[in-house]
C-alpha cells in the first residue's frame, strides 16, 4: 500500500450539513477501494489566489490516506465529477510525512476552569481596589 495525501477546495456556498455530506462522499470512496483513512482536516473557507468558476472563496480539505495506486484513477473521477469539488490534488508521500491527528479538548471544561479562575482574580482585583480607595479617602 501506498500513502496520498490530497488536498481538496469545496464550493464555498454550501451549508454545513451538505458540506459534510460531500466529505462523507470522498471518505467513503476512499473506504470502498479498499483505503483507509489516517488523517483528515477541514481547513475552513478560505479565500482563493485566483477566482475558480467565478468563486473568490473556497472551503479547503486536506485528508491523508493509504491505499494501493489501482483506486486513484477512481478517486480521480469522483473528484471530477462531483461539481461541487472546485480543485483537487492527490500526492504520494512517504510514511514519515503522516500527521497525527488531534484529539478533541472539551472546550467547555476549560473555559469552566478559565472563568473560574477569572472569577477568583476579579475578586482579588476588586479588594485591592477597595483597599485603594479607602486610603485615599481617609487621606
Amino acid at each position: 500500500m501506498n500513502f496520498y495525501e490530497t488536498m481538496y477546495v469545496i464550493h464555498p456556498a454550501l451549508q454545513a450539513g451538505r458540506l459534510d455530506d460531500i466529505i462523507d462522499t470522498v471518505n467513503t470512496k476512499v473506504e470502498s477501494l479498499k483505503g483507509e483513512k489516517l488523517f483528515f482536516e477541514n481547513w475552513g473557507k478560505k479565500k482563493l489566489s485566483y477566482a475558480i468558476d467565478k468563486q473568490k472563496y473556497g472551503t479547503y480539505v486536506l485528508m491523508q490516506f493509504s491505499m494501493n495506486g489501482e483506486g486513484i484513477q477512481e478517486l480521480m473521477d469522483e473528484f471530477e465529477h462531483n461539481s461541487n469539488i472546485l480543485r483537487y490534488l492527490i500526492n504520494r508521500i512517504e510514511k514519515e510525512d503522516i500527521l497525527e491527528q488531534k484529539e478533541i479538548v472539551n472546550i467547555d471544561q476549560n473555559s469552566d476552569k478559565d472563568s473560574n479562575d477569572n472569577k477568583t482574580d476579579d475578586k482579588e482585583d476588586k479588594q485591592a481596589d477597595d483597599e485603594t480607595t479607602k486610603e485615599k479617602v481617609e487621606e
